[in-house]
């Protein structure tokens, strides 16, 4: 799989992981989802931080640029204040749903400038080869995300 499908995949579960977290009836449900959030969360950003960033600075893509695209502040603001709030959702000051949406959707714009410059940069084989190091960093939940989510809703 490349880093295109992979990167689909992941953002995939954590927009199923936005869903539940909305959707989730009680504190505790909530609180739950959001640690499952917020460990997937710390695996995207690391796999991109590790991974895909200096793969392409390898390849002359400027490290300002990279490190702009990449930057879990501007990725999440708002949001580690609001999973610090976690033992008490309803203490946070903006509804945790729309913080991890919010989250969600700017991943989702992060993947979508940096896919051009991968397949810009990288060859077809290197692609695929950097798609098999971040499947390999992010691990099974974006191998095969039903698992993970049916272990969650159990």
């Amino acid at each position: 799989m490349d880093v295109e499908g992979v990167l689909e995949r992941n953002l995939a579960f954590l927009r199923w992981l936005t869903e539940r977290l909305v959707e989730a009836g009680t504190p505790s449900r909530q609180r739950q989802f959001l640690r499952e959030y917020g460990r997937a969360l710390d695996r995207h950003l690391g796999a991109i931080e590790q991974v895909v960033v200096p793969a392409l600075e390898q390849r002359g893509v400027g490290h300002d640029l990279l490190a702009a695209l990449a930057a879990r502040e501007s990725l999440c603001p708002g949001l580690a204040d609001a999973m610090a709030c976690a033992a008490e959702p309803s203490a946070a000051s903006v509804p945790l749903g729309a913080l991890v949406a919010d989250a969600t959707e700017r991943l989702q714009r992060q993947a979508a400038a940096l896919i051009p410059l991968v397949r810009e940069r990288l060859g077809a084989d290197e692609v695929f080869a950097l798609g098999r190091r971040l499947h390999d960093h992010l691990g099974a939940a974006t191998a095969d995300p039903a698992p993970a989510a049916r272990a969650s809703t159990g």
